[in-house]
C-alpha cells in the first residue's frame, strides 16, 4: 500500500469532546428546548424517492429523487440554505434530479455525493469541508470535483472521508491519524489519498479519530485503536496510527461498516458484529464489557442490511425492520423509554420496508418504505417534529414535500463578484456583502437593472430565481494644481477614467518660463486631455524653465581702488542668494567677497572695488536649485582697478656729453591719487628719438619711488626720453616720461 505523507497539526481529542458533550447532556436532559429554536413550520410530508438519509448531531438530511433536503439546527450553516436559521421543515438544498446520490451529516457540517463529486458545507474550523480554507460555508462548496468517481461519503466530528474511484480520500481534523497519511495528529486542508484509486474500496466510515473502509471484502482501519476499534485483538494503532492497516479478516459477507465514537459495528453475512468500548452495552452482546475482538450482536443470516454506530448506541436495519441497543438517555433507541439495552430490541417491526438507518449522536433516522422516520433527541426539530420534544418512538416525517429554494444572483455591474444567495417562497433575502468598484460608491441593489434600490431583508414577490442589480454613483475627485512658486491656479475636478478636457490657464513666475504640468514633482510634462487613471485626488505640478540671470554694470571697465560700484542682476528668483566676488587675475585670490539675498524688485547691489590695483574679474553666482533652472549660474565681467594711477619720472640731467660714457639715471614715483603704489614691478625704458636703446626693471619702494640707472651704453647724439610701464600689464601705469628731456651731443 502506497503511503503518502502530509504535515498536519493536532487539533481535537476524543476526550475533550466527551467532556464537553457530557456537560451538554446534563444541561439539556431535562428539556427538549434548545438554543437552536427556530420559527415553527409545516412538518415534513411523505414522498417516494428517498434513497439515503443521515442523522447528524442536531440536524438531518435525506436524498429525495436525486435532490437533497435538510432540516434541524443550522447555527453553523450545516443545512446549506445560505442562512443560519434552524428549520423544522425540510428545505431543498438541491432540487430533484440534481445528481445527489449520498449524504452524510457530522457534528456541524454536511457532505453529499453530487454527480460523482463531493460538496460540503457548514462548520469548517478544521478544514472538514475540504476546500482548502477554514471559512464557514452556508452554501455547498466543492471538496472533490464532479465526475471524478465519488460514490460514498462519511462526515465525522470534524473530519470527512469519501470513496473515490475505488480508493479513499480523507481531510479535516486528523486526530490520531484518521486521514491515514502517516501523521497521528494535525489538519489536512484538502482531500488526501488515503487508499489509492482502484483499491476496491466500496464504503468508508469515519468517527471521531478512527476510520474504516471495506476494501474487496476486507476491513481496513486506521487512526485511534486505544479501545480496540480495529477488531483485530489488539489496541495497537496502524503504524502508530498513521497508515491504513488490513485487519485480520476477509469475509465475502462483509457488506457494511459503521465507526462510532469508541466502537465499530459491521454487517457480515446478514448479521451484525461489534467491537471496542461497551460501557453502555453498545456492542449488543448482553454485557458492558469492552472487547478488542468481534462479538455478535445479531446472528448471521438474520437479514441485516445496514448498521449505524453512534456515540454510545447502535441500530441496524434487519429483515426490513430496525433493532437498536446501547445507551438510551435521550430516547435514541426509540423503544418508548430511556432504559439502556445491552441486547438488540425491536424498534420498527420486520418487513416494514426499512432499507437504511443512520445515527450520529442522540437521534436516529431510517428509510421506511421510501419514507423517513426519526426518533430521539429533538431540540431543533431534527426528528421532523415541529414541537421540538424528544420522540421516544419513531416519528414519521410526514409531508416530505419539497420546499422550493430559489436562487438569488447578484449582478455587481462592474464591481467585484458577490456570492449568490437563496430564498424560499414567502421568505426573504439578507443584504449581501458590498462589492468593490474602483471610482464608484455603492448605492444599493435593485430588482431591475437601473431601478430603485430595495430594502433588506428583501422579500421577493417572485417564486423563481431572481437577479438583483448593483446601483452605483460615480465618484468625483479633485485636481490640485501646485504652481511651484508661480501664481495660483484654480483646482479642477474629474471622475475615474474620465478626461480633463482642457488644460488650466498657465501660471506666471518671474524669471521663468512655464513648461507645462507634471503628474509627479519634477516628472515629464503630461498632455491634455489627460486621464489620471486613479480613484483619488490628484496633484499636478508646474514645470518651469528658469531664465539665465543677467549681469549689468556701468559701461566703464576701469575703476579706481576702493571706488563704489553698483551692479544689477536680473532674472533671479526672489529669495535666492547671490555670491559676489572680485578675483585677481594670475593669483586667483578673492579680494572682496559677499553673499546677498536677491531682491526681485530691483536686483541692484552696491559694494566697493578692491583696494589693490590690478586686473580683476567680477563674478556673481546664484545659489539654490530653483534660482537658475536647477543649477548655479556664474556671471563674469573684467575690470581694471588702478588705470588712473600716475607715474612721475625724470632724468638726472638735461645735457650729457657722449664721449664721457655717462651714467643716466631715471627716478620717479608711482601713485594712485595720493596713495603710493608699493612693491609694484615697473619697466623703465630709455628711448632716443622714440626708439628704445636700453631698459631696466625696478620695484617701487614703501613710498612708491623707484630709480633706474643705465651705464655702459654707447650713446649717439640725440634727444632721449623715458617710458615707464607696469610689468604685469602694459595697459596701465603708463607714462610718457613726464619730466626733463635729455640731450646727448
Amino acid at each position: 500500500m502506497k503511503r503518502l505523507r502530509q504535515v498536519v497539526l493536532f487539533s481535537l481529542t476524543l476526550k475533550k469532546i466527551a467532556v464537553a458533550l457530557s456537560a451538554f447532556v446534563l444541561l439539556s436532559n431535562l428539556s427538549p428546548i434548545s438554543p437552536f429554536d427556530a420559527p415553527e413550520a409545516n412538518a415534513l410530508s411523505l414522498q417516494t424517492g428517498v434513497t439515503d438519509v443521515a442523522a447528524g448531531t442536531y440536524h438531518s438530511c435525506a436524498v429525495v429523487s436525486g435532490g437533497l433536503q435538510c432540516w434541524g439546527a443550522n447555527g453553523q450553516g450545516q443545512l446549506g440554505d445560505n442562512t443560519k436559521t434552524a428549520r423544522t421543515t425540510p428545505i431543498a438544498i438541491f432540487q430533484p434530479n440534481s445528481g445527489v446520490t449520498a449524504v452524510s451529516t457530522g457534528w456541524s457540517h454536511t457532505c453529499a455525493v453530487v454527480s460523482g463529486g463531493v460538496k460540503c458545507w457548514g462548520r469548517n474550523n478544521a478544514f472538514q469541508l475540504g476546500d482548502g480554507t477554514t471559512t464557514q460555508r452556508l452554501l455547498p462548496v466543492d471538496a472533490i470535483p464532479a465526475n471524478t468517481g465519488a460514490t460514498a461519503i462519511s462526515a465525522g466530528v470534524s473530519s470527512t472521508c469519501a470513496v473515490v474511484s475505488g480508493g479513499v480520500q480523507c481531510w479535516g481534523n486528523m486526530d490520531s491519524g484518521v486521514s491515514g497519511n502517516g501523521d497521528s495528529n494535525g489538519l489536512v486542508s484538502t482531500p488526501y489519498q488515503t487508499l489509492p484509486a482502484g483499491s476496491g474500496a466500496t464504503s468508508v466510515s469515519v468517527g471521531t479519530s478512527t476510520a474504516c473502509a471495506i476494501v474487496s471484502n476486507s476491513l481496513w482501519c486506521w487512526g485511534d485503536n486505544s479501545t480496540g476499534m480495529y477488531g483485530n485483538g489488539t489496541t495497537n494503532g496502524s503504524d502508530s496510527g498513521g497508515y491504513p492497516l488490513s485487519v485480520s479478516f476477509t469475509d465475502p459477507g462483509l457488506t457494511a461498516v459503521s465507526v462510532g465514537w469508541s466502537h465499530v459495528c459491521a454487517v457480515i453475512s446478514g448479521g451484525v458484529q461489534c467491537w471496542g468500548r461497551n460501557n453502555a452495552g453498545q456492542l449488543g452482546d448482553g454485557t458492558t464489557n469492552d472487547s478488542i475482538d468481534r462479538v455478535t450482536a445479531i446472528a448471521a443470516n438474520s437479514g441485516a442490511t445496514s448498521v449505524t454506530a453512534s456515540a454510545s448506541n447502535t441500530c441496524a436495519a434487519v429483515a426490513g425492520g430496525v433493532k437498536c441497543w446501547g445507551k438510551n438517555d435521550q430516547n435514541q433507541l426509540g423503544n418508548g423509554d430511556t432504559s439502556t439495552q445491552s441486547i438488540p430490541v425491536d424498534i420498527i417491526p420486520a418487513s416494514s420496508g426499512v432499507t437504511s438507518v443512520k445515527s450520529f449522536w442522540w437521534h436516529t433516522c431510517a428509510i421506511v418504505s421510501s419514507a423517513v422516520k426519526c426518533w430521539g433527541y429533538n431540540n431543533a426539530g431534527q426528528t421532523g417534529d415541529s414541537r421540538k420534544i424528544n420522540n421516544s418512538t419513531p416519528f414519521t416525517v410526514t409531508s416530505l414535500t419539497v420546499t422550493p429554494l430559489y436562487a438569488v444572483t447578484f449582478d455587481s455591474k462592474g464591481g467585484s463578484a458577490i456570492d449568490s444567495a437563496s430564498f424560499i417562497s414567502g421568505g426573504s433575502v439578507s443584504a449581501p456583502a458590498s462589492p468593490i468598484r474602483t471610482g464608484y460608491t455603492l448605492l444599493g441593489w435593485s430588482a431591475t437593472d437601473g431601478g430603485s434600490a430595495v430594502s433588506f431583508p428583501y422579500s421577493p414577490a417572485e417564486t423563481t430565481d431572481i437577479t438583483l442589480y448593483a446601483k452605483w454613483s460615480i465618484n468625483t475627485y479633485v485636481f490640485i494644481y501646485n504652481s511651484k512658486g508661480g501664481t495660483s491656479v484654480t483646482n479642477g475636478s474629474f471622475v475615474y477614467e474620465g478626461l480633463i478636457a482642457n488644460a488650466p490657464r498657465n501660471p506666471y513666475r518671474s524669471g521663468a518660463v512655464f513648461m507645462g504640468w507634471s503628474a509627479t514633482d519634477g516628472g515629464s510634462a503630461i498632455s491634455f486631455p489627460y486621464t489620471p487613471g486613479v480613484a483619488s485626488n490628484v496633484t499636478l505640478y508646474a514645470k518651469w524653465a528658469f531664465l539665465a540671470p543677467l549681469l549689468s554694470t556701468s559701461s566703464a571697465t576701469s575703476v579706481a581702488p576702493g571706488e563704489s560700484l553698483s551692479i544689477k542682476i536680473s532674472r533671479v528668483n526672489e529669495g535666492c542668494m547671490v555670491s559676489v566676488s572680485w578675483l585677481q587675475e594670475n593669483t586667483g585670490v578673492s579680494e572682496v567677497s559677499k553673499v546677498m539675498r536677491a531682491d526681485r524688485t530691483s536686483g541692484v547691489f552696491t559694494f566697493e572695488t578692491p583696494s589693490i590695483a590690478g586686473r580683476y574679474t567680477l563674478k556673481t553666482s546664484t545659489i539654490g536649485s530653483e534660482c537658475s533652472n536647477g543649477a548655479a549660474v556664474t556671471l563674469a565681467k573684467a575690470f581694471v582697478v588702478g588705470k588712473k594711477s600716475s607715474v612721475i619720472a625724470k632724468l638726472s640731467s638735461s645735457t650729457i656729453v657722449v664721449s664721457k660714457n655717462p651714467v643716466v639715471t631715471v627716478s620717479g614715483k608711482v601713485k594712485t591719487g595720493s596713495v603710493a603704489v608699493v612693491g609694484r614691478a615697473m619697466n623703465v625704458s630709455l628711448r632716443r628719438n622714440g626708439v628704445e636703446v636700453a631698459s631696466a626693471t625696478v620695484t617701487t619702494d614703501s613710498s612708491g619711488a623707484f630709480t633706474a640707472s643705465f651705464s655702459g651704453i654707447t650713446y649717439q647724439a640725440g634727444e632721449y626720453s623715458t617710458l615707464v610701464t607696469g610689468v604685469a600689464d602694459s595697459s596701465y601705469l603708463a607714462s610718457e616720461g613726464i619730466g626733463n628731456k635729455l640731450t646727448l651731443r
